[in-house]
């Protein structure tokens, strides 16, 4: 994995909101980008022409454009049908979410990146990642586990067994 790669190697100096999402997500918590958390329609993007669309990744698709503010107030726009309808849109999910484990972390995805049958484009790749990196915060917290319980033993152990999960 690349990304991986390139992050390992910074030290820190790196950050890539991608991976920071799925993170989040493998530990429980809540993703900060959109098209991990279900709140899409949150926010817009206004075209060079005045067209007004939910994201940038729809506005550079072309479609699903909510109205324009040079014939609509803004505040109609947002509460316009169109959004109404393209929020309902979003909060779908495709029969394939229904029993995913990642289901409350990925919300079947971005909106502009769903197939025409409504499935997230890269469910299965997304789910991969998911998986590794969860594995190695499993991995992580079990090794600090370790190393608390070395510190807070007032009478070291003879031996301590570490069970790896593979």
């Amino acid at each position: 994995m690349i990304i991986g790669k390139i992050w390992a190697e910074s030290e820190g100096d790196v950050v890539i909101s991608e991976l920071d999402n799925y993170v989040a997500a493998s530990l429980g918590k809540r993703a900060c980008g959109c098209h991990y958390n279900g709140r899409c329609g949150s926010f817009c993007c206004v075209d060079y022409d005045g067209a007004v669309y939910p994201c940038d990744r729809i506005c550079s698709l072309g479609k699903d454009d909510w109205c324009n503010l040079i014939s609509s107030k803004f505040s109609e726009i947002i509460f316009s049908d169109n959004a109404k309808i393209f929020r309902q849109k979003a909060a779908q999910f495709h029969e394939d979410c229904v029993d995913c484990k990642w289901k409350k972390h990925c919300n079947n995805g971005c909106v502009a990146m769903r197939a025409k049958n409504g499935k997230y484009r890269h469910c299965s790749s997304r789910k991969e990642v998911f998986e590794k990196i969860n594995k190695i915060i499993k991995k992580i917290k079990s090794r600090l586990f370790i190393i608390e319980h070395l510190i807070n033993c007032k009478k070291q152990p003879k031996m301590l067994f570490y069970i790896n999960e593979v």
